[in-house]
């Protein structure tokens, strides 16, 4: 069984620099008051916050890191997990129709990631570029799934013509 399987992961640099600045600062807060015994800043914070934001900004740049969309396109339909947050599945019964679309995102859905637009295009699933397979299913809702082969996958559904 033919397959087209695409990961995404987060492409914006400036995200992962900055969730390492935050963890760096939180790390030598942490050590400095905690384990050193130094009041960390002219207002020192209790320990307890400084664990708490140690633990919050080990979180964070976990879900920066971790996080990623996975899309799998075959002959029962299509599957996509944004990981760590959702995972959906259409089969092609339920799919109207499809698309491969240039769009804005900041115009169109507010930017990246897990985005809903009240104008009647859906919910969107990105994480960085302007292309997408837009669905729109048969119970007229629709779905954008950001994409980063584009020409791939626009091949791989030509030759493979599904939804006929």
């Amino acid at each position: 069984m033919k397959e087209f399987i695409e990961t995404q992961r987060m492409r914006m640099w400036w995200v992962y620099l900055v969730t390492l600045l935050l963890l760096a600062l939180a790390v030598f807060g942490f050590v400095y008051q905690v384990v050193l015994g130094h009041e960390f800043g002219s207002n020192p914070g209790p320990d307890w916050f400084l664990y708490a934001t140690l633990v919050l900004v080990i979180f964070i740049n976990w879900l920066v890191f971790a996080a990623r969309l996975i899309l799998k396109i075959n002959s029962q339909g299509i599957f996509f997990r944004y990981y760590p947050f959702t995972a959906k599945s259409f089969s092609w019964k339920e799919i109207e129709s499809f698309e491969i679309i240039e769009y804005e995102p900041m115009k169109d859905y507010g930017g990246w990631g897990i985005r809903y637009n009240w104008n009647n295009k859906g919910k969107a699933y990105s994480f960085g570029g302007n292309k997408g397979l837009s669905l729109t299913l048969k119970n007229n809702q629709k779905v954008l799934i950001g994409t980063a082969k584009s020409e791939e996958m626009k091949n791989f559904l030509n030759e493979n013509n599904f939804l006929s």
